[in-house]
């Protein structure tokens, strides 16, 4: 019957991977940084939810989401899954958050996405703005690196909900 080890980052609650060993006893590394939980007998190896739920109910810390926007020069040039206080990379630096995306800039503590305010009836790009993509939800902002003022868009809007 296997055994488990979930491996997770001692200082946030990072999830960083599921192991499954052939017995109880079975050493498992553990770069610095690290914590793990051992589990078993175990009859199929745990869901990432399930290893988070263990994590938390052994923390008393939610677990991130561990995904991460790297960042160089300002601007994300990539998306990934890592634990900032454990992880790093010489190609930028590793930034937690749910909502980067590659072309986002971050600066003081904060993404912003460039969005085109398109005119609801003629689709034409009135202006160009930079916001936060976790707050900025308007049917009239359309993200995008190449739109420009002037050009045309055809924006889906979904009517209001009906009560």
């Amino acid at each position: 019957m296997p055994y488990g080890v979930i491996v997770y980052g001692a200082q946030n609650s990072t999830l960083r991977s599921i192991i499954m060993l052939d017995y109880p006893e079975q050493p498992v590394a553990l770069a610095p940084g690290e914590a793990a939980l051992r589990l078993g007998p175990l009859t199929v190896a745990p869901s990432i939810e399930q290893a988070k739920t263990l994590i938390f109910k052994a923390t008393n810390v939610a677990p991130p989401s561990g995904r991460c926007g790297l960042v160089v020069g300002g601007k994300v040039v990539g998306i990934l899954n890592a634990d900032p206080a454990i992880d790093s990379t010489p190609a930028g630096t590793l930034v937690p958050s749910d909502v980067a995306a590659i072309g986002d800039l971050y600066a003081d503590g904060a993404f912003q996405r460039r969005y085109a305010v398109v005119q609801v009836g003629t689709g034409r790009v009135t202006g160009v703005i930079y916001a936060d993509p976790a707050t900025s939800h308007a049917p009239n902002l359309v993200a995008s690196e190449t739109l420009n003022v002037g050009d045309t868009v055809q924006l889906q809007v979904k009517p209001p909900a009906k009560l």
